[in-house]
């Protein structure tokens, strides 16, 4: 029987085969689900001898993956900020890019609202990652999540159980069901023009909901809407912020958005990589 290195190498191979980025990391993560191990019991146990049951059971885990199913939605769950977060193709998968956006606003509710005393509203939250990270990593006087799709707002329920989480969720199209004033409004909403939605990778485009992915002809319209409705609504606070994850190339289109709309200190946060990945603003 093979050890469990040779049939990591060969799902790695073959992923990579198939152009699948990260194809080793891939092999690694779906035998570490299978085994049940942690990456301490990876190194101590990977070149033991398989058995026939977990050769099988392996076999079907690679197989789906050369499907081009992300390891995430096999797995059932995904990492974000150090917890685990349940995800199904009801919601996006969580990304690792999308930490840069809550860094900035802890950061801001920090030193802004040190008391706790911070109201924030998470809009299109999907898996509730952004909320439930906010809420478990900063003091707030509530944290409400809100989407239009009520399949990943019991994603979002089981993940704020999972996660001690007290963050409220609501269902509702943008702010037509809200009627509160928040202090940060934060949002990682669709933002992919429509036409580009079909160039994307399989994983993608065949596995993340269409309605979390499509932002319109030129990917900006639920930023209009958000932005129209913060003001026509007030629902943001005087001196409150507003937070958005955005494309590598729509820094300069968001905050033309939000100054046209009035706003101040609007700026653009890079991620590590140096491109365009969050704009943040203030309402005067």
């Amino acid at each position: 029987m093979k050890r469990y290195r040779e049939l990591v190498n060969e799902a790695a191979k073959s992923f990579a085969e198939l152009g699948i980025e990260e194809a080793e990391n891939d092999a690694k993560e779906l035998m570490m689900f299978l085994m049940n191990w942690d990456y301490t019991h990876y190194t101590l146990c990977i070149d033991d001898e398989s058995t026939k049951e977990a050769v099988d059971k392996y076999a079907e885990l690679v197989e789906k993956r050369k499907t081009r199913i992300p390891v995430q939605l096999i797995i059932g769950e995904a990492p974000f900020y150090g917890r685990q977060f349940k995800v199904t193709r009801d919601t996006l998968i969580p990304r690792f890019d999308t930490e840069i956006l809550v860094e900035e606003v802890i950061s801001y509710i920090k030193k802004k609202y040190p008391s706790g005393e911070a109201r924030v509203l998470d809009m299109c939250t999907g898996t509730g990652c952004i909320a439930i990270t906010i809420d478990q990593e900063v003091a707030t006087k509530k944290v409400v999540a809100a989407d239009i799709s009520e399949k990943a707002l019991e994603v979002a329920r089981e993940n704020a159980r999972k996660n001690g989480s007290r963050a409220e969720f609501i269902r509702t199209d943008l702010f037509e069901g809200i009627n509160e004033e928040f202090d940060v409004i934060v949002s990682n909403p669709p933002y992919i023009p429509t036409k580009v939605i079909d160039t994307l990778q399989p994983e993608v485009k065949n596995n993340d909901p269409h309605l979390a992915l499509d932002g319109g002809e030129d990917g900006l319209d639920i930023y209009r809407r958000i932005i129209q409705g913060i003001n026509s609504k007030n629902v943001l606070s005087a001196g409150g912020a507003v937070f958005f994850e955005i494309g590598y190339d729509q820094g300069e289109a968001v905050s033309g958005l939000l100054e046209k709309a009035g706003f101040s200190k609007v700026r653009v946060i890079k991620d590590l990589a140096g491109l365009d990945r969050a704009v943040a603003a203030e309402k005067i």
